[in-house]
């Protein structure tokens, strides 16, 4: 299976998919978001039962996810609390929305400004 079959049987949509793929890391490389086979078969710590509606995508340095909306039309990125992912949190509460795409993200992660993990976003 390729990961634009894998992308797309998640449900996320074609245009999101187009925007995601370019900044996906070669395999066995370290890149803003994780290579295909993370992707396709993240580790289980990630406690994927609790995150539907999300395809991880990548972490942050604290281990927060970082995720895509399969239900929004231009794939918003949202980081997503690991601590709370093992506990009985409501999705809504442990994720915060910090791009309004793939391609969004990309061009704002490298700002100064730009929160690094879940918990500086949450603050902000």
């Amino acid at each position: 299976m390729t990961l634009t079959q894998y992308l797309q049987g998640q449900g996320l949509k074609q245009i999101v998919i187009d925007d995601l793929l370019p900044y996906i890391a070669p395999h066995g490389k370290n890149g803003f978001f994780w290579d295909a086979a993370s992707i396709m078969a993240p580790c289980e710590y990630y406690h994927l039962e609790r995150v539907k509606g999300f395809i991880l995508v990548g972490s942050c340095p604290d281990g927060s996810c970082v995720a895509i909306d399969t239900k929004s039309e231009n794939g918003a990125v949202f980081y997503i609390a690991l601590e709370y992912l093992a506990a009985n949190y409501p999705v809504e509460e442990m994720v915060i929305q910090v791009a309004e795409s793939p391609s969004d993200w990309i061009s704002k992660v490298c700002e100064d400004d730009f929160p690094y993990d879940y918990c500086e976003a949450s603050f902000q």
